[in-house]
């Protein structure tokens, strides 16, 4: 079968390709037109383009329009790439799925530097295979529960466990291990010498008894705050 859709396909024209081959019609013949041309003269199933057999309806993006009219909104993954695909599609005016910032970023590159639009659902077709994979685990996973801490590491320590994650080596700490997780302790210098900073003119080091202005006080202050710090 035939299915039509504007030329220069970006994320719904080459997300709905992929939704057709692989859960539709695998045998699928794709035909890209002018922008401009009326759906009532072609001969095929026409896509995301206006008055199309398939297009927006709502808020919903073609492909979310392709997977409820074909009994698919059964598959979570799908549900969930749907979303990702409308917010790529066309960008919310509020929140975005960072998601979807990033696949409009990708398929955009793909406009500017490959104008055959069959080569681009070439290239594509495994890039949506990846994004169904990542929703199918995304979709598997439990979310985490509100409120709940998040471990916060230093970047130094982070990139560490990064390196680490595939292979760690014999007896050191893995993910999860309350030793990884353990905060850092902040270390004692003893205590600060108070410094009285009221009302104007010279004062006295309370520490010495020897005279000091203003500005040598707020400069012996600092110093003292910088020397405390771990």
């Amino acid at each position: 079968m035939r299915w039509i859709t504007r030329q220069n396909a970006h994320v719904d024209r080459t997300a709905c390709p992929w939704l057709i081959r692989r859960f539709i019609d695998p045998s699928a013949e794709f035909v890209f037109v002018p922008a401009g041309s009326d759906p009532a003269t072609l001969a095929g199933h026409t896509f995301d383009m206006r008055g199309g057999e398939y297009s927006h309806e709502g808020v919903r993006c073609t492909f979310e329009v392709m997977v409820e009219r074909h009994g698919l909104s059964g598959d979570l993954a799908l549900i969930e790439m749907g979303r990702i695909i409308r917010d790529a599609d066309v960008p919310p005016s509020r929140s975005r799925r960072p998601e979807g910032a990033g696949l409009d970023a990708v398929i955009r590159g793909f406009q500017l530097s490959i104008p055959d639009d069959h080569e681009k659902l070439r290239l594509t077709d495994p890039l949506y295979d990846a994004l169904y994979a990542y929703c199918q685990a995304k979709v598997a996973t439990k979310p985490p529960k509100q409120g709940a801490p998040r471990p916060r590491l230093r970047y130094s320590r982070r990139v560490a466990e990064h390196l680490s994650e595939d292979e760690p080596c014999e007896g050191s700490p893995r993910r999860g291990d309350p030793r990884v997780l353990a905060p850092r302790q902040p270390r004692r210098t003893g205590r600060l010498r108070t410094i009285s900073l009221r009302g104007k003119g010279t004062r006295h080091d309370h520490a010495t008894g020897d005279p000091m202005t203003l500005a040598q006080g707020l400069r012996a202050a600092l110093d003292q705050i910088n020397s405390a710090q771990p």
